[in-house]
């Protein structure tokens, strides 16, 4: 254990010399007094190394119940009791979310655009601003013995109203482990130290009661597995696959933008669509057919045919299957880096 300077010194200090100690180097006779300014340097100085102990030994004080407190923080959890927790589905015809309320903080959902991928969105009613960063977690439920914790990611809060917005292949894990009966953690890291953590806990508890409904709103969406930053159409005639005038004039922009781009634009995705009519298997191929027509063109235009994939959904993902004319088309995505 290191004794304390401000003991030390102060014990040092108001000591008192021997009475035959040498004071300015004037020597005192034994039994003789200390002349009347040395004995009140002697005093000023016991006074101040007194004050400077006392501040001393406050700051120490001051300094331990501080970092007493910090240690004593403890995060504010949110959470769904088991008994009334639920899952909603919301379906429309170009999208689809699956939500779950977390009582008093704010509804977490899986959303599905269309032509879009997959998100994970955390919402609240007020403002969430003291918070830089959300690491979310996969862990077992309270009856599940299969492992500990699964690290999902990391990622900094987007906005004070919509502080999460997760998208990816990091998305249909959570909902993967969610399906699995796993419960998700949100832990919310503050900006400051000593602001307070926030966990919250999203359970699967009644989860797959409203799964199946998910499912068959998710088969009518159109998904993508990237996000793309450009989105062009163009049409085609009833069983055709040759690109007329006005569809090579549609591909333009697309492709003034691709070349702006100076390497941005790190690929083109072209997928061919067809109406209803017909056999499946055979719009497969058409649809295909006529994302190939588009690839063709945009390599003539100086696209390198590397930077191009091209996929087709045959009669799948109509945009109006009242509109026969509407579905026979082709749409080119451009993905940056």
């Amino acid at each position: 254990m290191v004794e304390s300077p401000c003991k030390a010194g102060f014990a040092a200090t108001i000591s008192r010399p021997p009475m035959n100690a040498n004071l300015d180097g004037r020597r005192v006779q034994s039994g003789g007094k200390v002349r009347a300014r040395d004995a009140d340097i002697l005093s000023m100085n016991s006074t101040l190394s007194a004050h400077r102990c006392r501040n001393t030994a406050l700051g120490l004080v001051l300094g331990l119940v501080a970092g007493s407190a910090l240690a004593q923080i403890a995060p504010r959890h949110y959470q769904a009791d088991f008994e009334t927790a639920d899952w909603r589905v919301e379906a429309g015809s170009r999208s689809c979310a699956l939500s779950h309320e977390v009582p008093g903080f704010g509804t977490v959902r899986f959303v599905q655009h269309w032509a879009e991928p997959m998100r994970f969105q955390v919402r609240v009613p007020m403002a969430v601003s003291d918070y830089s960063r959300v690491s979310i977690h996969s862990t077992p439920a309270p009856w599940q013995h299969d492992g500990g914790a699964r690290d999902i990611g990391s990622v900094r809060v987007a906005s004070a109203m919509q502080p999460l917005d997760l998208q990816g292949g990091a998305v249909r894990t959570l909902l993967h482990e969610l399906e699995q009966g796993r419960f998700t953690r949100l832990d919310w890291q503050p900006e400051q130290a000593a602001a307070e953590p926030l966990v919250v806990t999203v359970p699967a508890v009644r989860l797959r009661n409203a799964l199946p409904e998910f499912q068959r709103c998710l088969a009518g969406v159109m998904q993508l597995d990237f996000m793309p930053t450009g989105e062009y159409s163009v049409s085609f005639d009833s069983n055709s696959t040759r690109l007329s005038y006005l569809a090579r004039r549609a591909l333009e922009p697309a492709i003034r933008r691709y070349k702006a781009s100076r390497g941005g634009v790190a690929r083109i995705v072209v997928a061919g669509h067809t109406d209803s009519s017909g056999a499946a298997w055979a719009n497969e191929k058409v649809s295909l057919a006529r994302a190939r027509a588009v690839r063709d063109y945009l390599t003539r235009r100086g696209i390198p045919a590397g930077r191009i994939e091209i996929r087709g959904y045959g009669e799948r993902w109509q945009l109006d299957p009242d509109n026969p004319a509407g579905n026979r088309r082709a749409t080119v995505w451009l993905v940056e880096k």
